[in-house]
């Protein structure tokens, strides 16, 4: 694709708030801080990492379509996208502070901190639409997507040194290294990405249009007039509650491996490496296969590492099990970002986006609430959990086989409001 030089110079912005946030979801929640919170801070009440989650999780799903069409009405994306990037910038650089038995204070940082992540994840996303055109939207979608692996695994070599003292307030630190990544790493984006979005032409039209409650709510009512749409993200719902679960039970599956802590990081690293590889895959086979048809390859990818969960042992297994995941987890994500864009009216891209935000939230709940459930009926197996999220992936592939993409992609096209 021949590309301008100041095209090139906002796709690469763009790209580089993956790379930037990327940060604090793999140090933050995945690897170092949510270890020490729970062992350390809040003295091994691991439910209280849960409770944080869960209620960061629900936050967003009652705010992201709300703030998506604040930011469509108001025309002021990029606004709260900063406001999002500063908010998540300060509470991380403030879980430095919090030492032992200060949960309460950690607590309500990392929620707040959780939600503005989540927030700018969503605000962002709402920005594919309008610096690709619908052939390039598969290829930048997996661009941001490997960008995004690569920083979080270059913030994570980074802080594997101060994790590895153990001392208390080199693990604390790691939250300064995670803030100051994100905040120097995202300000390209404010520099370069645009604001296409424009204001209603005067006051009165503003004044005319609903609030942006009551848009959420008529989008909600009224989501049969974008049928291909909410299909695709009922079946994005129930297959991300395979993909969370593999990503919140990763460290819990390398038990039945027998690996020790430390001999789960290498395979988890080449995860990282294999999801960007997945990623960059995803402009060439959206092209080749359609969006919907290349998200259903890669959920065959992942059933194959539901086989693989069941019935392997040993590093070995859990290394093969890293390396699919990995490249299944970057084409999935990538993809289903992509076709998101591709069924959404430019106008609506804030809205849109915050439901696809909700409905990804949604499968982050219902994942481990399933995966409990089915612990206490089976009295601890982890082959029922990994059933449950394997069978996610195949249902959420056949749901696919309901999606006219074209159908969904015209749709798109053709609203004006």
């Amino acid at each position: 694709m021949n590309w301008s030089r100041e095209k090139r110079r906002e796709i690469a912005s763009w790209c580089l708030f993956d790379f930037a946030n990327s940060s604090f979801t793999t140090v933050v929640i995945t690897v170092i801080y949510a270890r020490y919170f729970t062992t350390r801070v809040a003295g091994d009440q691991g439910h209280l990492w849960s409770l944080a989650l869960a209620i960061s999780n629900a936050i967003i799903i009652v705010s992201g379509p709300i703030v998506g069409a604040v930011a469509d009405r108001h025309a002021i994306k990029k606004r709260l996208l900063f406001a999002s990037y500063l908010a998540c910038v300060l509470c991380t650089a403030g879980l430095f502070l919090p030492t032992r038995g200060d949960w309460s204070t950690a607590f309500l940082l990392f929620v707040v901190a959780n939600v503005a992540f989540s927030t700018g994840e969503n605000l962002i996303a709402a920005f594919l639409p309008e610096i690709a055109r619908p052939e390039e939207i598969g290829k930048v979608s997996g661009m941001g997507w490997a960008t995004g692996y690569a920083g979080g695994l270059l913030a994570l070599l980074v802080c594997l040194p101060l994790a590895r003292s153990g001392d208390d307030l080199t693990l604390r630190s790691t939250n300064l290294v995670v803030a100051g990544f994100f905040l120097l790493g995202g300000i390209p984006t404010f520099l370069f990405v645009r604001e296409r979005s424009r204001k209603p032409g005067d006051a009165s039209s503003t004044a005319e249009r609903p609030s942006a409650f009551a848009e959420v709510r008529r989008t909600w009512t009224r989501r049969r007039e974008f049928p291909e749409l909410f299909r695709f993200l009922t079946a994005y719902l129930v297959f991300s509650i395979g993909v969370y679960g593999v990503i919140q039970f990763a460290s819990i599956l390398a038990e039945d491996f027998s690996l020790s802590p430390a001999e789960t990081i290498p395979p988890l690293i080449a995860a990282q490496v294999t999801a960007a590889v997945g990623a960059m895959t995803v402009g060439r086979g959206m092209a080749r296969f359609g969006a919907v048809g290349f998200i259903r390859m890669s959920l065959l990818m992942w059933i194959a590492c539901g086989a693989v969960a069941l019935f392997a042992r040993g590093a070995v297994g859990f290394w093969v099990l890293a390396v699919l995941a990995g490249g299944a987890l970057g084409a999935t994500m990538a993809a289903s970002r992509a076709t998101v864009a591709l069924f959404t009216p430019t106008r609506r891209s804030g809205e849109i986006f915050g439901f696809w935000g909700l409905y990804g939230r949604l499968a982050a709940i219902l994942a481990p609430l399933g995966n409990w459930a089915l612990l206490t009926v089976s009295g601890g197996s982890k082959r029922a959990g990994v059933l449950y999220f394997t069978l996610s992936f195949v249902l959420g592939c056949l749901l696919l086989r309901r999606v006219d993409e074209r159908a969904g992609r015209d749709r798109a096209v053709k609203r004006v409001t």
